[in-house]
């Protein structure tokens, strides 16, 4: 498994249009988008849904299951600001997934 691209995505009132094309960039290079946080990263999971990707959400990286990455080969990380932490720990979590082989 490969793990392509992380975005950022900020955080507030809405997603502005460059953000939300960021993610359906993110989904045209990915075979799964892992979205990070709860609630308050419903926009963020719509425009994953939006752009037809699968995606997982997590609020941490202990929810990781290795099964959900059979057949994966690259996965992307969509977080806002305020799981900035998370979003690392998922990331390296992905990483350990990766050199295990799943």
């Amino acid at each position: 498994m490969k793990i392509r691209m992380a975005y950022r995505i900020g955080a507030g009132g809405g997603m502005p249009r460059s953000e939300r094309e960021i993610v359906h960039e993110l989904c045209a290079t990915v075979d799964l988008v892992v979205v990070v946080g709860a609630e308050e990263t419903n926009r963020l999971a719509a425009a994953v849904r939006d752009r037809g990707c699968p995606l997982r959400r997590v609020e941490s990286a202990a929810q990781l299951q290795a099964g959900w990455f059979q057949g994966i080969e690259r996965v992307g990380v969509a977080a806002d600001e305020d799981h900035r932490a998370e979003a690392c720990e998922v990331m390296e979590a992905l990483e350990k997934l990766a050199g295990e082989g799943r």
